[in-house]
């Protein structure tokens, strides 16, 4: 089974751009999450630098979590969101720090370490890749001292690393669905419910069924354990508005461990 997730439903690779005032940092990941299902033992993530110079890198994990509407916010120390539970406490990577030459490809490995004590449901930490930034005339290598101010500055990203375990189960509705025109589009809102212990992650779509299912449009979303419902959209492509009976669909990712990447749900449009 495979541990890392492509996403081939939703784009292949992510080009990543960091950058100081005085000079820019790049660096391509062929993954946008690092996926973990029950019977995973090792995962990676393979990391390129794509610039004309060589990188120096620092990872970590961070707790981060989803509220409402959009966005990532940290945890403080000592505060816990309902719901949400630390992958990091159960994982363990390497390196931790990572210098590449131009062009340069390496992987980073995380290995998982489950406990007897571990509920069953899903788990999340972020990933987080910080430059280092370079001191003038020391041969590239960062000066002991500068990292601490490179880190502060916030340059950098993170990426889900997401830890499932034991017997996982979860559903998903779709309610409220709706169209509406907006700056010259038409868009299809809906909410999406989740209940269970793990998240939901699939692709939108909508689809004219008396068009042999012709996709009027399509999209992705996500409701991590955290969130019990998302509001979403789907965008139509032009001249779409003469089909009669579209209906929205949200499908799970390939190696989704309940839906297997089958059909979550499904709802008509109105």
């Amino acid at each position: 089974m495979k541990t890392m997730n492509k996403l081939m439903m939703l784009g292949v690779f992510a080009v990543l751009m960091f950058g100081f005032a005085v000079r820019s940092h790049a660096i391509l990941l062929t993954e946008t999450q690092v996926l973990i299902n029950p019977k995973d033992r090792v995962a990676s993530l393979t990391v390129k630098n794509t610039s004309s110079e060589s990188e120096v890198f620092r990872f970590e994990f961070n707790e981060m979590y989803v509220p409402e509407g959009r966005g990532l916010k940290l945890l403080e120390e000592g505060e816990t969101v309902e719901g949400l539970n630390a992958a990091s406490d159960f994982i363990r990577f390497s390196p931790r720090r990572l210098k590449l030459a131009p062009g340069q490809v390496q992987q980073v490995r995380f290995l998982v370490r489950r406990t007897k004590d571990m509920k069953d449901g899903e788990y999340r930490s972020y990933f987080s890749l910080r430059p280092e930034p370079k001191v003038p005339g020391v041969d590239g290598e960062p000066e002991k001292g500068m990292v601490e101010t490179g880190l502060k500055v916030g340059v950098g990203w993170r990426i889900p690393v997401i830890l499932r375990h034991g017997k996982l189960a979860v559903e998903g509705k779709l309610r409220d669905v709706r169209v509406e025109e907006a700056g010259g589009k038409t868009k299809v809102h809906f909410t999406i419910e989740r209940e269970g212990n793990m998240g939901l992650m699939g692709s939108t779509r909508v689809v004219c069924v008396s068009d042999g299912n012709a996709v009027l449009g399509q999209g992705g979303a996500r409701v991590y354990t955290e969130r019990k419902q998302v509001k979403s959209f789907v965008v139509l492509k032009d001249g779409t508005q003469g089909c009669k009976d579209m209906v929205l669909e949200y499908t799970a990712l390939p190696d989704d461990p309940v839906f297997s990447g089958g059909l979550i749900a499904s709802a008509p449009v109105n």
